[in-house]
Protein backbone atom coordinates (compact mmCIF):
# COMPACT_ATOMS: atom_id res chain seq x y z
CA UNK A 1 0.00 0.00 0.00
CA UNK A 2 3.11 2.18 -0.15
CA UNK A 3 1.87 4.31 -3.08
CA UNK A 4 -1.58 4.62 -1.57
CA UNK A 5 -0.56 5.54 1.97
CA UNK A 6 -1.30 9.23 1.46
CA UNK A 7 -4.74 8.48 0.04
CA UNK A 8 -5.54 6.09 2.89
CA UNK A 9 -4.51 8.69 5.45
CA UNK A 10 -6.71 11.33 3.79
CA UNK A 11 -9.69 9.00 3.58
CA UNK A 12 -9.27 7.89 7.18
CA UNK A 13 -9.12 11.50 8.35
CA UNK A 14 -12.47 12.10 6.62
CA UNK A 15 -13.99 8.98 8.19
CA UNK A 16 -13.08 9.86 11.76
CA UNK A 17 -15.43 11.76 14.00
CA UNK A 18 -18.77 11.00 12.43
CA UNK A 19 -21.25 8.28 11.56
CA UNK A 20 -20.16 6.33 8.49
CA UNK A 21 -23.23 6.08 6.29
CA UNK A 22 -24.37 7.18 2.85
CA UNK A 23 -23.73 10.89 3.40
CA UNK A 24 -20.26 10.33 4.80
CA UNK A 25 -19.41 7.99 1.91
CA UNK A 26 -20.49 10.61 -0.64
CA UNK A 27 -18.36 13.21 1.16
CA UNK A 28 -15.33 10.93 1.07
CA UNK A 29 -15.72 10.06 -2.61
CA UNK A 30 -16.12 13.72 -3.52
CA UNK A 31 -12.83 14.47 -1.80
CA UNK A 32 -11.01 11.29 -2.90
CA UNK A 33 -12.58 9.51 -5.92
CA UNK A 34 -10.21 6.53 -5.56
CA UNK A 35 -12.23 5.48 -2.52
CA UNK A 36 -15.07 4.48 -4.87
CA UNK A 37 -12.90 2.01 -6.79
CA UNK A 38 -12.05 -1.60 -6.06
CA UNK A 39 -8.78 -0.25 -4.72
CA UNK A 40 -10.53 0.05 -1.36
CA UNK A 41 -10.48 -3.75 -1.16
CA UNK A 42 -6.70 -3.74 -1.39
CA UNK A 43 -6.56 -1.14 1.36
CA UNK A 44 -8.74 -3.40 3.50
CA UNK A 45 -6.52 -6.43 2.89
CA UNK A 46 -3.45 -4.43 3.86
CA UNK A 47 -5.10 -3.07 6.99
CA UNK A 48 -6.18 -6.59 7.99
CA UNK A 49 -2.65 -7.87 7.48
CA UNK A 50 -1.36 -5.10 9.72
CA UNK A 51 -3.98 -5.78 12.39
CA UNK A 52 -5.21 -2.18 12.15
CA UNK A 53 -8.72 -3.20 13.13
CA UNK A 54 -10.26 0.15 14.08
CA UNK A 55 -9.20 1.59 10.72
CA UNK A 56 -10.24 -1.62 8.94
CA UNK A 57 -13.70 -1.25 10.45
CA UNK A 58 -14.05 2.32 9.23
CA UNK A 59 -12.97 1.40 5.71
CA UNK A 60 -15.26 -1.65 5.68
CA UNK A 61 -18.26 0.52 6.57
CA UNK A 62 -17.27 2.96 3.84
CA UNK A 63 -17.01 0.11 1.34
CA UNK A 64 -20.43 -1.20 2.41
CA UNK A 65 -21.94 2.07 1.22
CA UNK A 66 -20.03 1.95 -2.09
CA UNK A 67 -20.67 -1.75 -2.92
CA UNK A 68 -17.37 -2.81 -4.52
CA UNK A 69 -17.60 -6.32 -5.91
CA UNK A 70 -15.69 -8.73 -3.69
CA UNK A 71 -16.26 -6.97 -0.34
CA UNK A 72 -17.64 -10.11 1.30
CA UNK A 73 -14.51 -12.04 0.31
CA UNK A 74 -12.43 -9.57 2.33
CA UNK A 75 -14.73 -9.16 5.34
CA UNK A 76 -15.87 -12.76 5.96
CA UNK A 77 -12.40 -14.17 6.76
CA UNK A 78 -11.99 -11.42 9.37
CA UNK A 79 -15.32 -12.37 10.95
CA UNK A 80 -14.34 -16.04 10.88
CA UNK A 81 -11.00 -15.39 12.55
CA UNK A 82 -12.47 -13.20 15.29
CA UNK A 83 -9.29 -11.14 15.08
CA UNK A 84 -11.12 -7.80 14.97
CA UNK A 85 -12.81 -8.40 18.32
CA UNK A 86 -10.26 -6.42 20.29
CA UNK A 87 -10.97 -3.02 18.75
CA UNK A 88 -13.55 -0.35 19.42
CA UNK A 89 -16.44 -0.03 16.96
CA UNK A 90 -15.85 1.82 13.73
CA UNK A 91 -19.07 3.81 14.06
CA UNK A 92 -18.38 4.72 17.67
CA UNK A 93 -16.23 7.39 19.25
CA UNK A 94 -12.52 6.69 18.87
CA UNK A 95 -11.44 4.23 21.51
CA UNK A 96 -15.00 3.48 22.56
CA UNK A 97 -17.32 0.61 21.83
CA UNK A 98 -15.90 -2.15 23.96
CA UNK A 99 -13.88 -5.20 23.09
CA UNK A 100 -16.33 -6.45 20.46
CA UNK A 101 -16.78 -3.18 18.58
CA UNK A 102 -15.34 -3.77 15.11
CA UNK A 103 -16.38 -7.43 15.04
CA UNK A 104 -19.97 -6.40 15.83
CA UNK A 105 -19.84 -3.82 13.04
CA UNK A 106 -18.58 -6.41 10.56
CA UNK A 107 -21.32 -8.84 11.54
CA UNK A 108 -23.88 -6.07 10.93
CA UNK A 109 -22.24 -5.38 7.58
CA UNK A 110 -22.45 -9.05 6.56
CA UNK A 111 -26.20 -8.96 7.09
CA UNK A 112 -26.63 -5.65 5.31
CA UNK A 113 -24.82 -6.77 2.16
CA UNK A 114 -26.35 -10.25 2.23
CA UNK A 115 -23.00 -12.00 2.47
CA UNK A 116 -24.00 -15.63 1.98
CA UNK A 117 -20.38 -16.63 2.52
CA UNK A 118 -20.64 -15.42 6.12
CA UNK A 119 -23.24 -17.97 7.27
CA UNK A 120 -20.78 -20.62 8.57
CA UNK A 121 -18.73 -17.96 10.36
CA UNK A 122 -21.82 -16.44 11.99
CA UNK A 123 -23.02 -19.88 13.10
CA UNK A 124 -19.59 -20.64 14.55
CA UNK A 125 -19.57 -17.34 16.46
CA UNK A 126 -22.95 -18.10 18.03
CA UNK A 127 -21.86 -21.60 19.03
CA UNK A 128 -18.48 -20.45 20.28
CA UNK A 129 -20.00 -17.74 22.45
CA UNK A 130 -22.48 -20.17 23.94
CA UNK A 131 -19.77 -22.65 24.83
CA UNK A 132 -17.43 -20.06 26.33
CA UNK A 133 -20.08 -17.93 28.02
CA UNK A 134 -18.25 -14.88 26.68
CA UNK A 135 -21.42 -13.21 25.41
CA UNK A 136 -23.42 -13.36 28.66
CA UNK A 137 -25.42 -11.71 30.06
CA UNK A 138 -26.50 -9.46 27.16
CA UNK A 139 -25.48 -11.61 24.16
CA UNK A 140 -24.80 -8.53 22.02
CA UNK A 141 -22.56 -10.21 19.44
CA UNK A 142 -24.70 -13.35 19.22
CA UNK A 143 -27.82 -11.24 18.71
CA UNK A 144 -26.12 -9.36 15.91
CA UNK A 145 -25.24 -12.71 14.32
CA UNK A 146 -28.90 -13.76 14.56
CA UNK A 147 -30.09 -10.55 12.91
CA UNK A 148 -27.39 -10.80 10.24
CA UNK A 149 -28.51 -14.35 9.43
CA UNK A 150 -32.05 -13.03 9.09
CA UNK A 151 -30.80 -10.34 6.72
CA UNK A 152 -28.92 -12.88 4.59
CA UNK A 153 -32.06 -15.00 4.42
CA UNK A 154 -30.78 -18.00 2.46
CA UNK A 155 -31.91 -21.53 3.20
CA UNK A 156 -28.59 -22.16 4.94
CA UNK A 157 -29.00 -19.04 7.10
CA UNK A 158 -32.56 -20.00 7.96
CA UNK A 159 -31.44 -23.49 8.96
CA UNK A 160 -28.96 -21.98 11.41
CA UNK A 161 -31.69 -19.73 12.81
CA UNK A 162 -34.03 -22.68 13.27
CA UNK A 163 -31.29 -24.56 15.13
CA UNK A 164 -30.85 -21.59 17.45
CA UNK A 165 -34.60 -21.07 17.86
CA UNK A 166 -35.29 -24.68 18.82
CA UNK A 167 -32.06 -25.54 20.62
CA UNK A 168 -30.69 -24.94 24.10
CA UNK A 169 -29.49 -21.40 23.56
CA UNK A 170 -30.47 -18.64 26.01
CA UNK A 171 -34.06 -17.48 25.70
CA UNK A 172 -33.20 -14.11 24.20
CA UNK A 173 -31.39 -15.81 21.31
CA UNK A 174 -34.10 -18.41 20.76
CA UNK A 175 -36.77 -15.70 20.74
CA UNK A 176 -34.94 -13.46 18.27
CA UNK A 177 -34.08 -16.37 15.97
CA UNK A 178 -37.73 -17.44 16.00
CA UNK A 179 -38.84 -13.88 15.22
CA UNK A 180 -36.42 -13.70 12.28
CA UNK A 181 -38.08 -16.84 10.92
CA UNK A 182 -41.61 -15.78 11.89
CA UNK A 183 -42.16 -18.99 13.86
CA UNK A 184 -42.43 -17.69 17.42
CA UNK A 185 -46.17 -18.48 17.55
CA UNK A 186 -45.64 -21.89 15.97
CA UNK A 187 -43.16 -22.69 18.74
CA UNK A 188 -45.49 -21.39 21.43
CA UNK A 189 -42.99 -18.81 22.64
CA UNK A 190 -44.04 -16.04 25.01
CA UNK A 191 -41.97 -12.88 24.63
CA UNK A 192 -42.02 -11.93 28.31
CA UNK A 193 -40.95 -15.40 29.39
CA UNK A 194 -38.25 -15.71 26.72
CA UNK A 195 -36.73 -12.32 27.42
CA UNK A 196 -37.08 -12.41 31.20
CA UNK A 197 -34.06 -12.44 33.55
CA UNK A 198 -34.34 -16.16 34.21
CA UNK A 199 -33.80 -16.88 30.50
CA UNK A 200 -30.79 -14.61 30.09
CA UNK A 201 -28.27 -17.12 31.36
Amino acid sequence: MRGAEGVVERVDALLRGGYIGREKAAEVVAAEPRAASREVLEWLRTLAGAGAWARFGRFALLAAELHPEGLAEVVVPVIASGAAGGAGGANRAEGAGGAEGVLEDLVDLAGEIGAVEAVPALAALIDGRRESGADAPYFALSLKCVHALGGIGTAEAQAVLRTVATGDHPGVLRWNAAVELGIEDELGYDEDEMLGPAESH
